[in-house]
């Protein structure tokens, strides 16, 4: 809070509970790790705290959890919960062993909106065998699901991943970073317009991945994206 608040003049805050599935707990639990952190934020920025952001699976998202979140909202903070699709094609999440199918996401999506929660979907772009296709309909059914945010993530290699492996041993190709900006630009015009969307890229710690091809620079991504976006003469839901 204090690096936000130096670097970006930062005065309202949102805790996020980010990595790994942040409601994998039961309620009593999450409602002492949840209250802690609001606590403290309250306690260093009296009048700053705003909402709570959570991101998670699907399959650990139920209706006593959303009935958990919902309370905070009912305080009125603006409270999100993100979710992981990744991609909406049941083969797909299969072959990366995700562990949940596309149903398992609309479920979630159903419980978190009916709470009165703002949802959020990740979802992969370059993922093996799927094509541009592929992705907008995945974007497409997450639209059809009620989120209100999407955040667009490029494939990368988790060195030691399985998905690593099978690059090294010439089993999968990656989606070369050049064709991110136009894909991006086709995802947003199907995007309709009230969607915010929360980051178009992903991020990682210097050497966490295998990089065959140096990955995209993001404040470069958003400018390219942009950039195709003023050729083309479209913006974000003119293919919604």
């Amino acid at each position: 809070m204090a690096f936000v608040r130096r670097r970006y003049g930062a005065e309202a805050f949102f805790p996020y509970f980010q990595a790994y599935s942040c409601t994998n707990l039961p309620v009593g639990e999450l409602a002492a790790i949840y209250g802690e952190a609001l606590d403290e934020v309250n306690r260093l920025a009296p009048g700053g705290l705003k909402g709570l952001v959570v991101s998670t699976r699907p399959d650990c998202f139920d209706e006593a959890k959303a009935a958990l979140l919902s309370g905070y909202a009912s305080q009125g903070l603006e409270v999100w919960v993100e979710f992981g699709l990744q991609s909406s094609n049941d083969a797909t999440l299969e072959r990366i062993n995700r562990g949940h199918d596309a149903a398992c996401f609309a479920r979630a999506a159903r419980i978190a909106g009916e709470a009165g929660l703002r949802r959020a979907v990740h979802l992969i772009l370059g993922l093996p065998g799927e094509t541009r296709e592929t992705m907008l309909a995945s974007l497409r059914f997450a639209v059809g699901c009620g989120i209100e945010g999407v955040k667009f993530h490029n494939l990368r290699l988790v060195r030691g991943s399985a998905l690593a492996d099978e690059y090294s041993a010439g089993e999968i190709a990656i989606l070369h970073p050049g064709r991110l900006p136009a894909l991006l630009a086709d995802c947003i015009e199907a995007l309709p317009p009230g969607v915010e969307v929360m980051r178009l890229c992903a991020d990682f710690l210097p050497g966490a991945t295998l990089d065959p091809l140096p990955p995209p620079d993001k404040s470069l991504v958003y400018r390219d994206v942009e950039a195709e976006l003023l050729r083309r003469g479209t913006r974000q839901g003119d293919r919604a």
